[in-house]
């Protein structure tokens, strides 16, 4: 599936000879998660890209986890997704992912503990390895 985007001309004339953003598909499915939101991207020193996002029967389901997956400048897709965080019977939500100043990535993120986004827990998890710790 191809994603076309139709930009304006006077957008056109400002973008032309600057790179371009490129829209892909992280994904093609995840087994059981046919619903995902709020992706996050970040370009780490390498060049290298990381995206988090959540995924789930819908918003505010149980099974709602938060996948990671990255893409080499080399790859022309990203890797396959994989699952970052899952709390038991609680929905995840809204990842961000941040890179700091001296490469230490973290990850903040909400748990929902009731139904509903009233009340949530906010976490911060780190890696100090381009993400794959």
């Amino acid at each position: 599936m191809e994603l076309k985007l139709s930009l304006p001309q006077q957008a056109l004339t400002l973008l032309e000879g600057k790179d371009m953003i490129k829209f892909q598909f992280l994904y093609n499915s995840l087994q059981n998660f046919p619903s995902c939101h709020a992706g996050t991207i970040i370009q780490l020193q390498s060049g290298e890209y990381l995206a988090a996002f959540y995924a789930g029967t819908h918003e505010g389901h149980e099974d709602v986890a938060i996948f990671l997956s990255r893409k080499s400048s080399l790859s022309a897709s990203w890797s396959e997704p994989i699952l970052l965080i899952n709390t038991p019977g609680k929905p995840e939500g809204n990842p961000v992912l941040w890179v700091n100043s001296q490469s230490r990535i973290s990850l903040f993120y909400v748990t929902q503990q009731r139904h509903g986004w009233d009340y949530v827990l906010m976490y911060d998890i780190f890696s100090e390895d381009d993400g794959h710790t």
